[in-house]
């Protein structure tokens, strides 16, 4: 009988504790979930294209999940430069930032590869590579440093200017000094006939007032926001001489360390705001044009010829970026882009 009793006892306070524990596991009756911190950042003012999709983002995500986030941005390089958020994106000081592709080679070579001249014929084509294996085979190097590749988009055609001479052909570059915006970039315009010069983004407007500069390359998305129209009497829309492009990059530690439903999210937030920042960068890119001829400039749309001609001439960029990059990548993404166009 003394057995029995025990026995009982013992399955009581087994029941008891286990009642115990779940009464700890589950969160107390009005508990808040403490809303995850998500920092932001882009070199690009509120007003240019990365600065309004860091926006765009910060407003979906505060739709979509409300007080589970709380997104802290800051634009206009407020926190970093192009290659220090870089940085700070690899060690977990930003969670995600929107960069521009031409700071992209400084976490790995090949990522110059984008900035080939004329590699792709369309954004389209572009972005059927980028999204696809071989953007994985592309991004794996920067994989491997614990950045998580979101997505990437065109920053709109080059837009090539001078305040000497409409540049048409190639031998209209000879002389004149061209301020570009990195080391691939720079050669294609050397490539062309002009030498490269240095200037900082926040110098070169004084600097194409002044003479330091003659013109400059620079994407139509950003021509127009800084007003380059206003000291540059020759434009040229030069398409995709090489391919301008910005990335949106997170922390894969942080990406993955999100609760699931904030992390999915978030993800459908990236999706949206990055087909809308194609779609935008496309339909904005005649509406930059229009907007700088009626402020009195005419922009030159190269003809096909002129195009080739073009082409022509940069092909030595090629083997200067061979060993940088990879003969073998350079061939991969140039069977593909083959495959796409037929």
């Amino acid at each position: 009988m003394k057995f029995k009793t025990f026995i009982v006892i013992a399955v009581l306070c087994a029941l008891c504790l286990a009642g115990c524990g779940s009464q700890e596991a589950a969160p107390s009756a009005g508990e808040e979930t403490k809303p995850v911190d998500i920092k932001i950042t882009t070199v690009q003012m509120d007003t240019q294209q990365m600065g309004v999709a860091v926006g765009r983002i910060r407003e979906l995500a505060e739709e979509k999940l409300g007080d589970k986030v709380n997104i802290i941005p800051y634009t206009g390089a407020q926190l970093y430069s192009g290659v220090e958020e870089l940085e700070a994106i690899k060690k977990g000081d930003v969670h995600i930032c929107l960069a521009i592709g031409s700071a992209m080679g400084s976490l790995d070579p090949s990522m110059s590869i984008f900035k080939l001249p004329y590699l792709f014929p369309t954004e389209e084509v572009a972005y059927e590579v980028l999204d696809g294996p071989i953007g994985d085979e592309v991004f794996k190097n920067i994989s491997a440093q614990g950045i998580k590749v979101l997505g990437g988009f065109s920053s709109g055609s080059i837009f090539i200017s001078s305040s000497k001479r409409p540049l048409v052909m190639p031998k209209d570059f000879q002389g004149l000094k061209m301020r570009t915006s990195g080391k691939m970039e720079a050669a294609i315009i050397e490539a062309l006939g002009a030498i490269s010069v240095v200037l900082p983004s926040e110098e070169t407007y004084s600097g194409l007032q002044q003479g330091v500069a003659d013109g400059l390359a620079t994407p139509s998305t950003v021509f127009y926001a800084r007003k380059y129209h206003e000291v540059q009497d020759y434009i040229t829309n030069a398409g995709i001489v090489y391919w301008s492009n910005g990335f949106i990059l997170s922390n894969n530690d942080f990406w993955q360390g999100m609760p699931d439903d904030v992390r999915t999210g978030m993800q459908e937030v990236i999706t949206q705001v990055l087909q809308e920042t194609r779609d935008k960068c496309q339909a904005d890119v005649q509406g930059t044009i229009d907007k700088i001829e009626e402020a009195g400039k005419e922009v030159h749309n190269m003809t096909p010829e002129q195009i080739k001609a073009w082409q022509e001439e940069t092909q030595s960029v090629y083997e200067e970026y061979e060993d940088t990059i990879g003969a073998e990548l350079i061939k991969t993404v140039k069977n593909k882009v083959d495959e796409i166009t037929g």
